[in-house]
């Protein structure tokens, strides 16, 4: 079983957050009780509920370099996904359908490319604070391989 530590912040519960460590609550880290291997420890960070920024800084602190790599590179295919979806919804936007239920179809696109603009934007600063502390764009594999 599974537990999750955190406090309540705004109605919004924020797991570790507060708590004055973020680590895996309930996770067992001795021996298994079929005499398997001991789990690693995992590293315990001070993250401030009050500065999502700061929040980010503090576990990228933690990183070595070419995993931090890894991460920018996860984080850019992540951020062109987004823009991609919510460029295809925009171009779904002008495309009027045939049928009774015009009016909720419209509606609905409209509604799921605001969902994706948002979703984009609010992405994009993880991924500004990653490529920062980074201090450069790492090149993605499949842009290597268009070139």
């Amino acid at each position: 079983m599974l537990k999750v530590a955190g406090t309540v912040c705004g109605g919004f519960l924020t797991p570790g957050l507060g708590s004055g460590s973020c680590s895996f609550a309930g996770a067992h880290r001795g021996p298994s009780r079929r005499g398997g291997a001991i789990l690693p420890d995992i590293r315990s960070l001070e993250l401030k509920p009050d500065c999502p920024k700061h929040a980010i800084e503090t576990i990228l602190a933690e990183l070595e370099q070419d995993e931090l790599e890894r991460l920018a590179i996860d984080i850019i295919r992540e951020q062109r996904c987004r823009l991609a979806k919510a460029q295809e919804l925009y171009e779904l936007l002008g495309t009027p359908e045939q049928g009774s239920g015009e009016d909720f179809l419209v509606d609905q696109r409209r509604y799921e490319y605001h969902l994706a603009l948002v979703m984009m934007k609010a992405h994009h600063p993880i991924a500004a604070t990653v490529i920062n502390k980074l201090g450069y764009t790492p090149p993605l594999p499949e842009d290597m391989i268009r070139q």
